[in-house]
């Protein structure tokens, strides 16, 4: 019983935030949208650059450090994907129709299918 009244109160919480946060559009929107989109690639590109540095210049601490920052970040996508599916939680948008959808929801695959289309331009 506990156990459903602490349920039933934290989203009553969770969505009062997210109202709170997510009201009407604001003047700064496309530029956080832009902030968005560029997570990914900066992501992937981190690993990637830092393994480059350190075969050019030898560095076998920065190439370890490399690895382990593109293993956190494979640990942290798998982790990510699988808690979002496995909850299968509904969009906030969807339950409560005061909650303002800003933009269309990207699919999942958009930031790989970039990265092949990219790959294979290459």
């Amino acid at each position: 019983m506990i156990f459903v009244f602490a349920y039933s109160y934290s989203q009553t919480i969770d969505i009062k935030i997210l109202d709170a946060i997510n009201n009407k559009p604001q003047k700064n929107d496309n530029f956080w949208k832009a902030i968005t989109y560029t997570a990914t690639p900066v992501s992937i590109a981190t690993p990637v650059s830092m393994f480059l540095i350190s075969y050019k210049t030898n560095d076998k601490f920065l190439q370890s450090k490399s690895f382990e920052t593109a293993t956190s970040l494979a640990a942290n996508a798998l982790i990510t994907y699988s808690l979002k599916y496995g909850i299968n939680r509904q969009r906030p948008f969807v339950n409560n129709k005061f909650i303002f959808k800003k933009q269309k929801q990207v699919p999942l695959h958009f930031h790989q299918d970039i990265l092949l289309l990219h790959l294979q331009r290459l």
